[in-house]
């Protein structure tokens, strides 16, 4: 009896006079998962730039091992919930607590699109894949979100940095690959994508929001690379004609700035030489 009594009194004492500090714990077992993670990442980023087996297989073991550092993660977001409801002392927590447990599982869906990224880095170099360098730098910017996740978890006001670079990771892998249709590179665009979709709603973005702002991001990224395509056009032709090019050489700087232009404006071509409504080309004083 006095063993019951004894037993209850320390579970009493240690849960509702003076409980552990349910947010402290959460901290404790999350820095481990995000650190592991953005490391791997920077690993695939070194394996995808240097076209590197060897680099890459060991970034799939590393992520491999992410399984146990999110499942202590989530542990210790439930015995910080199930503190925070038992103790009075603590339930001003669990507000913070329930955002971090909904966080653990979109950090456990974003693993596992990393570990398919790792494998899409050892196929990309064991085929020596051409790989835009947009699309590899995309990697590094997804590691750089997940190294600014632990301030936006504790304070969702200090969520900017990472959901910006969740975003830019977006916006050049998908750049990238308009600059290449191989296999090995739609594979890798996809689970950046993916793995941007799965922080984004880390941050706190709906399921049904965070696609979307992904293919936005994508389609600004397209934006910008056409508006900026065009100003390098129109900077080209105002430095020929400052340069007094030739006339048959301005003017084909000048047919270059006027496709620039088609493409941003999405605007059909100019009709073909010959056909109708086209210039004619019949030399002056030909019949």
């Amino acid at each position: 009896m006095d063993t019951l009594v004894g037993g209850a009194v320390a579970l009493f004492v240690g849960i509702v006079l003076f409980p552990i500090d349910p947010v402290r714990l959460m901290r404790r077992h999350r820095a481990p998962l995000l650190e592991e993670l953005a490391l791997v990442l920077d690993e695939i980023h070194g394996a995808l730039e240097a076209n590197d087996h060897d680099v890459a297989a060991d970034a799939l073991g590393r992520a491999r091992g992410l399984d146990a550092l999110a499942a202590r993660f989530v542990e210790a977001v439930d015995v910080g919930i199930e503190t925070g409801r038992g103790s009075p002392l603590r339930r001003r927590t669990l507000t913070a607590l329930r955002r971090n447990a909904v966080a653990a599982a979109e950090l456990d869906l974003a693993c596992r699109n990393v570990r398919v990224l790792a494998r899409g880095a050892i196929r990309a170099a064991d085929l020596r894949a051409h790989l835009p360098e947009l699309t590899v730098e995309a990697v590094a910017d997804l590691a750089r979100a997940v190294r600014a996740l632990g301030p936006a978890l504790d304070d969702p006001a200090r969520g900017g940095p990472a959901r910006e670079a969740v975003l830019q990771a977006a916006g050049r892998a998908s750049l990238g690959l308009e600059q290449t249709a191989n296999l090995s590179a739609t594979v890798i665009v996809g689970q950046v994508r993916s793995t941007a979709s799965d922080l984004l709603k880390v941050l706190g973005v709906a399921s049904e929001e965070a696609a979307p702002e992904v293919r936005a991001a994508a389609a600004r990224a397209r934006d910008d690379g056409q508006n900026f395509a065009a100003a390098v056009v129109d900077h080209n032709e105002d430095a020929a004609v400052a340069i007094d090019l030739p006339k048959d050489e301005r003017r084909g700087v000048r047919r270059g700035r006027r496709g620039a232009r088609r493409s941003r404006r999405g605007s059909a071509p100019q009709p073909a030489a010959g056909s109708a409504g086209s210039r004619s080309l019949t030399p002056c004083g030909a019949p």
